[in-house]
């Protein structure tokens, strides 16, 4: 009996007085108090840095999302602004392809054109040259014909002439006459005078008039 009531007054010595035992657990139980303040509020700071966490994961994928939705955005404006101009670069290309076309018809035409008025020009020039040899050559054969009927006719008058001095001669001298050959001879010295001025244009003409009309 002595022990225990040694121990326990050695108890009562470590642990202190009624009252000192109270403010010991009040104190611990205010620790205590203080330790669930203190994981409360250490819980309720990661709730919210999750919060704040899942937030700003939301707005990243939101402004994400919206730069995606703009880059598509300008991909479609890019594409149909490569698209307009791809349009307008084929409908130049077409409006200068017939402008090309067009010239080229122009030119074809007016070099047509050309080409029937030279072929005109020549046609007419030839037409004229041709008219005027018809009436140089008209104008020779006139000149030749004249010369040819003027040397037949001397021709004509000077066997006449050696005719009736042969029947002068016959009747006079009662002897032969001279051989005819001196007046062919003399024919064709006149032929031969004739062709030779007129041997430029149509000598075998000259002859062939001449001696028909011998």
């Amino acid at each position: 009996m002595k022990k225990a009531n040694f121990y326990l007054e050695k108890t009562e010595k470590l642990l202190g007085s009624p009252k000192e035992q109270a403010e010991a657990v009040a104190k611990l139980e205010e620790e205590k108090h203080q330790r669930e303040c203190e994981r409360e509020k250490a819980r309720q700071r990661r709730e919210n840095d999750h919060r704040e966490f899942e937030k700003s994961q939301v707005e990243a994928a939101a402004v994400l999302a919206k730069a995606e939705r703009e880059h598509e955005i300008q991909r479609a404006e890019a594409r149909a602004e490569r698209q307009r101009a791809e349009a307008e670069n084929e409908r130049r290309r077409v409006e200068m392809n017939a402008r090309h076309e067009e010239e080229r018809l122009k030119r074809e035409r007016e070099f047509q054109s050309q080409l029937e008025q030279s072929k005109r020009e020549l046609e007419a020039r030839q037409k004229e040259s041709e008219a005027k040899q018809k009436k140089k050559y008209k104008k020779q054969m006139k000149k030749i014909q004249e010369d040819s009927d003027k040397a037949i006719k001397k021709i004509e008058d000077d066997r006449k002439q050696e005719d009736d001095r042969r029947k002068q001669q016959e009747t006079q001298a009662a002897v032969p006459p001279p051989a005819a050959t001196n007046i062919f001879d003399v024919v064709r010295e006149v032929v031969k005078v004739g062709i030779d001025i007129y041997t430029s244009s149509t000598p075998l003409g000259v002859a062939s008039t001449v001696m028909k009309k011998l």
